[in-house]
């Protein structure tokens, strides 16, 4: 741990260059949360695919377009993902019974057992975060992200 507080102090006294860009900032914060993720939550499982994971236990039975839509991933990346959870054993797919050609995407009894292993200690990286910004800056920082997301997807 002292390490890598140790690189993070050498990153945030590197270059002023570097601070006057947004998109470092960004990419500090997101390799500063994969971090905690890792040390706290799941060595081998990324942050992005715990989410998915736990959406699709919270939306049981979507297609893999859908689980697009609500978690902001190509449905290529969601593909690849999903074969993973297949092969691990935590997720499934199967055809819609009134529609044959489309599949919905199920978790599986081993999935249930990961999901509830892991959303009490996801749920305390958030709870951190509240306790180092406060609870009215986090949600300042979440309607920040929120437009930043938007002002560059429309540039």
């Amino acid at each position: 741990m002292e390490e890598t507080m140790q690189w993070l102090r050498r990153v945030h006294d590197s270059s002023e260059l570097r601070h006057g860009f947004i998109s470092s900032e960004v990419r500090i914060a997101y390799m500063s949360m994969k971090h905690a993720f890792r040390k706290r939550v799941d060595k081998k499982l990324a942050p992005t695919h715990a989410m998915l994971l736990l959406i699709i236990n919270e939306y049981p039975n979507s297609s893999q377009q859908r689980l697009s839509e609500i978690i902001g991933l190509q449905r290529s990346t969601i593909a690849r993902t999903i074969d993973e959870f297949e092969k691990r054993g935590w997720a499934k797919r199967a055809k819609k019974s009134r529609d044959r050609r489309s599949l919905e995407i199920r978790i599986t009894p081993k999935g249930k057992k990961l999901v509830s292993k892991i959303t009490p200690k996801i749920t305390s990286i958030d709870q951190q975060i509240e306790k180092v910004l406060g609870k009215k800056k986090k949600a300042q920082l979440m309607n920040l992200l929120k437009e930043f997301q938007d002002a560059m997807w429309n540039y």
